[in-house]
């Protein structure tokens, strides 16, 4: 498949001084102050935001608990999609929220809007009709970055007479419950008995052969989003309220998340769309918050397509053909003759081929680690193998059994 590459302009600029922190007694104290001051200068300044219930406040401060990494900006951003999603909702008449994001610099909160408003702007024009009916109503960003703290003010806009508020439920309003035991039914078919990847044991735990680097057995951590294409910023909020929580809780003891699985079904019958805008909002929200050094996203869809290698749709993609092809001819040379170029796309593709439309979150650190351990070529050759190969002795699952087997986890209640 040939994706259209999607690209969000972020504001250039360096990032400022670093907002005072929580990290210290000694520190604490005076920025518990100077938290005070600036809460009671944003609530003078937008007091009739603040008398209407429409002021938030987000303290993103790095704390103490955090470590020597920031989680700043992950909380800037899940505070940030999170008020976006509420603005949308409002129901009747033009709504607006300010939100106040203390702990983080100006250079942040207008990278987040510039996000947004992305996707404000291709609603506007009409590039995304996934979203729904011309009357759905437009949330906008603006960022007041000469207030006491950074503060974002979200308005609602119309798009047509009598829009209504964007809708937050996926069609088929299946249960978490339901949700998990499919994911959970894929992770052990293709993730554990196929092993398709080798540092996932079971359904309940990840990252299992990477002790010796460091790396701790974590739980994988199920989430379901009841998004849908006409709620996107829900499912931005939702993704991001998964990934502070993950990085809140840690990836060691008893409850250390190692990955997330986030399941939205709203998605399902619109891969182009998940997988091009709304995976260049999940990896530019990346990037705005300076989250980089944390985490990764990657793209799994029941009707993942491996991209053809003439553009580049992003770093949470599967590898192209053109690429997956060469590492065959490379390491098995007798397998790479016997497939088309239809098999080892399918080979690539059914990696990612889950029972719903799915968000991977990974610990960047440890998928660093995962990257030096494995054999990548080897590794994507020897999958590519177990799924769809053929000759002698070299005979895979098959796509009918693959495509039979996730139809079966799609019907588990």
């Amino acid at each position: 498949m040939s994706f259209p590459r999607y690209r969000i302009d972020l504001t250039s600029g360096r990032s400022e001084r670093p907002p005072p922190t929580s990290s210290s007694p000694f520190g604490g104290f005076f920025a518990g102050l100077k938290e005070g001051t600036d809460r009671s200068a944003v609530e003078r300044k937008y007091a009739t935001e603040a008398a209407g219930g429409r002021l938030r406040w987000a303290d993103c401060r790095q704390k103490a608990e955090d470590g020597e990494r920031s989680y700043a900006g992950v909380r800037a951003a899940a505070s940030f999609w999170r008020v976006a999603s509420d603005c949308s909702a409002t129901a009747g008449g033009e709504g607006g929220i300010a939100l106040a994001l203390s702990g983080v610099d100006a250079l942040t909160a207008r990278r987040l809007a510039d996000v947004s408003n992305w996707l404000a702007d291709r609603i506007d024009e009409g590039a995304f009709p996934e979203v729904g009916p011309a009357e759905t109503a437009v949330v906008r960003a603006r960022v007041d970055d000469e207030a006491a703290v950074p503060v974002v003010v979200f308005s609602r806009s119309s798009r047509g007479e009598g829009a209504s508020a964007a809708p937050s439920r996926d069609a088929e309003g299946v249960s978490d419950d339901v949700v998990e035991r499919r994911l959970r039914a894929w992770v052990r078919r293709v993730l554990v008995d196929l092993s398709i990847c080798p540092f996932t044991k079971s359904d309940a735990r990840s990252g299992q052969g990477l002790s010796d680097l460091g790396v701790p057995v974590g739980l994988i951590a199920y989430h379901h989003s009841r998004s849908s294409p006409s709620s996107v910023l829900a499912l931005m909020a939702d993704a991001w309220e998964a990934i502070l929580d993950m990085m809140e809780v840690g990836d060691s003891g008893r409850d250390g998340v190692s990955s997330i699985l986030l399941a939205a079904p709203g998605f399902d019958d619109f891969f182009p769309f998940w997988a091009g805008p709304v995976f260049a909002m999940l990896e530019s929200t990346v990037t705005a918050a300076k989250a980089e050094p944390l985490v990764g996203v990657v793209c799994f869809h029941p009707m993942y397509l491996s991209p053809d290698g003439s553009t580049f749709p992003g770093f949470g993609h599967m590898h192209s053909f053109p690429r997956l092809r060469r590492w065959l001819d490379e390491r098995d040379p007798v397998l790479s003759a016997e497939l088309s170029e239809g098999d080892v796309a399918a080979g690539g593709a059914w990696q990612r081929r889950t029972p719903h439309a799915t968000i991977n979150v990974l610990r960047a650190d440890q998928l660093e680690s995962a990257e030096g351990r494995r054999d990548t070529p080897d590794l994507y050759s020897r999958n590519i193998g177990v799924l769809v190969g053929k000759g002698e002795g070299r005979v895979g699952v098959g796509c009918p059994k693959l495509e039979e087997d996730l139809r079966e986890e799609q019907r588990l209640q």
